[in-house]
């Protein structure tokens, strides 16, 4: 994998290019959680949860496993790390809250070190060894298109996590649990036409050529939206200075300008160089890429970005559980490169649960009740938490609704407060 397979986990714009070229796995390393243990596996480092709470100890009745395939040995970076220790904190806070039906969850978590062959076989692992009832809040990119085919032979359901490919809105047994691939990517040029922009611009990773593609793919979907395409670049996440960059989207009467780059330091770098050009766009932060690093430059007032899941510093009721957990979990989000992975993670915990809720079984649910449950999910939001779900036909179930984000005198804050926002019906 290069930089730019983790530009793509980073920006929803890039995943579309790389499902045109079918190039883009995953990167990720991070720490097991305290509770864990590691034993060695063909599959990779094989992680069991052993979930434990205050009040857990009371939970005596059979487990319900939940299994997930991660990347969280890489030399790319720690995508998967904060997602990972949020799932844990979404188990230990259900098994201190009553579980579900009476039953203790536990998290069996393999790592498949962003290898194609371990991640299949970690999927194999999960389902005929550990015998688990549904994957919950996957990650590993499209290494996932591997073991996707193997899922539905054996009717597992996979509910949420990095839905950056279009099996999560194509495939029955794939469920987002939050806004999805194409429409994110498409999203944030509706946000940027709400917001009054008329000419939008992007400057993308150079060093990966599906990034050439996000740019062709913007400037196609620009028009159905109703927005001026002005501009579109690539740049070197190690070039000394972007004035040129600068220059040539000034030059193109660029109002807005997406920033599909893998690193903050680079965004700020960019941002920099316009500034001494007395250029100063409005910037959107896509995909999960946006964490409080961008609070610390005046330069990045009024960027925006747009959450799949509600964000991590939304004070909002809906946040209320959420809030509590990652703290009891000692998990600081405000110090994370990725705090929207850690949403995706409680969002994924939330609809397994409205799944086994709608599925009516009283005990441990079997993959079958799983699906049964998801399939009755309609316009659902988790209590506000996410945007409307609606599954009730698997093989099309299209998330079109995102969160808005933006950034005003070096705080986040949610314009639309915790309304949706949503691609026209022709996207």
């Amino acid at each position: 994998m290069d930089k730019g397979s983790w530009v793509c986990r980073a920006s929803a714009v890039c995943v579309v290019a790389v499902f045109i070229v079918a190039g883009c796995s995953s990167g990720g390393s991070g720490s097991k959680a305290s509770t864990a243990t590691t034993a060695a596996s063909g599959a990779g480092a094989s992680t069991t949860v052993a979930v434990s709470s205050p009040t857990s100890a009371t939970l005596t009745s059979a487990p319900i496993v939940l299994g997930s395939v991660e990347t969280l040995t890489s030399s790319l970076g720690s995508f998967d790390a904060i997602s990972d220790k949020a799932i844990n904190a979404w188990a230990s806070w259900v098994n201190s809250h009553g579980g579900v039906n009476g039953h203790p969850v536990k998290i069996v978590i393999k790592d498949d070190g962003g290898d194609q062959a371990r991640s299949v076989a970690a999927a194999h692992e999960l389902v005929e060894q550990d015998h688990v009832a549904a994957f919950i809040n996957v990650g590993s990119g499209a290494l996932i298109s591997g073991w996707s085919d193997y899922m539905q032979q054996k009717s597992v359901p996979v509910i949420g996590g990095s839905v950056f490919s279009p099996l999560w809105s194509t495939s029955p047994v794939f469920f987002p649990a939050g806004g999805t691939f194409i429409e994110g990517a498409t999203i944030t040029l509706a946000i940027a036409k709400n917001f009054g922009f008329k000419h939008y611009g992007a400057v993308f990773c150079a060093e990966a050529a599906q990034c050439k593609l996000a740019i062709a793919f913007l400037k196609a979907r620009a028009g159905a939206v109703g927005i001026d395409f002005a501009y579109g670049g690539t740049v070197s996440s190690s070039a000394a200075d972007y004035t040129a960059t600068c220059l040539a989207a000034k030059d193109a009467g660029v109002d807005v300008m997406e920033l599909g780059v893998a690193t903050y330091d680079t965004g700020l770098n960019i941002a920099k160089s316009c500034d001494r050009q007395g250029y100063h766009p409005a910037w959107i932060i896509p995909g999960e890429a946006i964490s409080n690093k961008y609070l610390g430059s005046p330069l990045f007032n009024n960027a925006f970005g747009s959450p799949a899941d509600l964000p991590w510093f939304a004070d909002v009721p809906a946040n209320a559980d959420f809030k509590a957990a990652m703290a009891e979990a000692k998990l600081d989000l405000t110090t994370s490169d990725l705090p929207l992975t850690a949403t995706d993670a409680w969002a994924a915990g939330l609809l397994f649960q409205k799944a086994v809720q709608l599925s009516g079984v009283t005990g441990v649910p079997t993959s079958a009740d799983i699906l049964a449950g998801l399939t009755k999910v309609s316009n659902e939001t988790l209590g506000g938490f996410v945007p409307p779900l609606t599954f009730t036909t698997p093989t099309s179930k299209p998330v079109p609704c995102f969160f808005v984000l933006r950034i005003q005198n070096q705080k986040f804050t949610l314009p639309q407060g915790a309304q949706v926002a949503c691609n026209p019906p022709s996207s």
